[in-house]
C-alpha cells in the first residue's frame, strides 16, 4: 500500500520524484539558523576572563551596610609609598604605580587605579586607610548621619 497517489505518467520514477516533493526552500535558512543557535550554546567559563569575577573572587571586597562603607583590595604588589588614596568630589579613588622592577625573567611595571562612589552618610574627612603586611589596603569610612536625618515626618498636601 502506497501512501502517494499513483500516478500514470510515462517515465514516472519514484526516486526521481521524492527529493522534488521534501525539497523545502527555507532547507538553506533553518540549517544556518541551527548553526548560530549551536555556536551560541557554548558560553566560555568564568577562568577565561578573570576580569569578570574581580569583586568575586578574593582580589576586592566592598560591604556598604548602615554603619559603615568598606573596601578591602589585595595589594601585595606594591608598597604603601606607591599607593595613594583621596577624595573627589563624591568618589574615592584608589591609585598604585610603581616603576619597572626586575621580575624572574623579565621586568614589569603596574599601575591600577579604581574608584567608588561615596555613600550618602559618609563624610570625607573620615574616611581611614590602612595597608596590613600581607599586602591588604583596607579603607574604612563611618556613616555618621544627622539627628534629623534618622526620621522625617512628610506633609501630605491636598490640591
Amino acid at each position: 500500500m502506497a501512501l502517494m497517489p499513483w500516478l500514470d505518467i510515462p517515465g514516472y520514477d519514484e526516486q526521481m520524484l521524492m527529493p522534488m516533493m521534501s525539497y523545502s526552500p527555507w532547507w538553506n535558512m533553518d540549517r544556518m539558523m541551527r548553526a548560530v543557535e549551536n555556536s551560541m550554546g557554548y558560553m566560555p567559563r568564568r577562568s577565561q576572563a578573570p576580569w569578570l569575577n574581580a569583586m568575586d573572587n578574593g582580589l576586592s571586597e566592598l560591604i556598604n551596610d548602615k554603619d559603615k562603607f568598606l573596601i578591602k583590595l589585595d595589594v601585595k604588589q606594591f608598597k604603601p609609598e606607591e599607593m595613594s588614596v583621596k577624595t573627589t568630589d563624591n568618589r574615592i579613588i584608589i591609585h598604585g604605580k610603581h616603576e619597572e622592577k626586575k621580575d624572574g625573567d623579565g621586568y614589569v611595571k603596574r599601575e591600577f587605579t579604581r574608584s567608588y562612589w561615596l555613600p550618602k552618610g559618609v563624610q570625607p574627612e573620615n574616611i581611614k586607610s590602612e595597608m596590613s603586611s600581607d599586602g591588604q589596603l583596607t579603607i574604612l569610612a563611618p556613616k555618621k548621619y544627622s539627628e534629623n536625618q534618622k526620621e522625617r515626618k512628610i506633609p501630605i498636601e491636598q490640591k
